[in-house]
């Protein structure tokens, strides 16, 4: 871990200029200033606020990183669930969690994940929502941070990616709906830069080929008016459709909206089965049956994996969490064509 004396020599000027920098002294130059602070992003340093921590050695604190919070997607209520495992599993432990976002992390001084746990010193991040593209991904797997990457997989050492094993989950939703007559099986993909998404495609084609049936992928993202607008453009081109597999629940409501607007009934022409179990999927009716996930089980193993992480446990890279497959009114056997 690099000092504030690593920083001052690479950047050619006194301790004392650097601690101006950062405890927002006036009288540096702005050159001198930008100087310093790209120095010291370069060399994970950024200074503690937390002095006590570093005299004692102590380390009682994870910090969970959610990537998209603050977005639209914060609504969703599976953040809860998973928050609500983390602090479970902590409190067991005697931690602290401090919950942060993606811009808060890097804040105004243009921080890393790195830098920031350093000068918290937190024992590790629990992160959830990273995007395949994110800018952060390759200097976080490649640091020595203990990580627990929920929904996404990055391999690196001190890193496990804690999942639902999303491909099986969605070969056993085609091999359900298969054994229900269903042939002409279309599904409605969530964003392409989320990890899942490309798992529970690979899934979904995987089942598609096991029996010899051709693939159909409904390109959208997770947002409810996309899911709906481009369920409907395929329906209207491709009415053969018996079964709709999405990648989500409120994409599953979305498209059973199209459906039914356009004059198709839900189970009776078209069988739909989403992903998550959120509340939704047994509010509206027809009931909406899904892949179902344990969300706090995940929130609750990404704690304990991060523990071993910290204590030099051996880990898995991935750690996956049960899911069920759970058959509610929106599926009927398919009386539209011949088995």
């Amino acid at each position: 871990m690099k000092t504030i004396v690593d920083v001052a020599k690479a950047a050619n000027v006194s301790v004392a200029s650097v601690s101006k920098v950062f405890n927002g002294y006036s009288d540096i130059s702005d050159t001198t200033r930008d100087r310093i602070l790209q120095i010291a992003k370069e060399l994970d340093y950024f200074p503690s606020h937390l002095a006590s921590h570093l005299v004692k050695g102590k380390v009682d604190s994870l910090c969970v990183v959610l990537s998209m919070f603050g977005h639209n997607t914060s609504k969703d209520e599976y953040l809860v669930g998973i928050l609500s495992g983390i602090h479970s599993e902590a409190e067991k432990h005697g931690l602290r969690v401090v919950i942060s976002t993606e811009n808060a992390v890097i804040g105004k001084d243009n921080r890393n994940y790195v830098q920031f746990c350093h000068s918290n010193k937190f024992m590790g991040f629990i992160i959830h929502g990273l995007g395949l593209g994110d800018s952060e991904i390759p200097h976080l797997v490649e640091s020595e941070v203990p990580c627990v990457f929920i929904d996404i997989l990055l391999k690196g050492a001190k890193k496990v990616a804690v999942t639902t094993d999303n491909v099986r989950a969605c070969v056993e939703a085609v091999d359900f709906l298969v054994s229900f007559g269903h042939q002409e099986i279309a599904f409605v993909e969530g964003s392409e830069d989320s990890w899942v998404t490309l798992e529970r495609v690979k899934g979904y084609r995987e089942g598609m080929v096991k029996h010899g049936l051709e693939p159909h992928i409904i390109k959208t993202d997770f947002t409810y008016a996309s899911s709906y607008s481009n369920t409907r453009n395929y329906l209207t081109k491709r009415a053969v459709t018996t079964a709709i597999f999405c990648a989500s629940d409120v994409v599953a409501a979305s498209a059973m909206a199209a459906c039914l607007d356009l004059g198709f009934k839900v189970p009776e022409d078209i069988s739909i089965i989403g992903y998550d179990d959120l509340s939704l999927a047994s509010y509206i009716r027809p009931n909406i049956s899904t892949v179902a996930q344990d969300f706090f089980g995940m929130g609750a193993a990404a704690v304990a994996s991060l523990i071993d992480i910290y204590k030099g446990k051996e880990t898995p890279e991935v750690r996956y969490i049960p899911h069920e497959l759970k058959i509610r009114q929106s599926v009927a056997r398919n009386t539209r064509r011949a088995i």
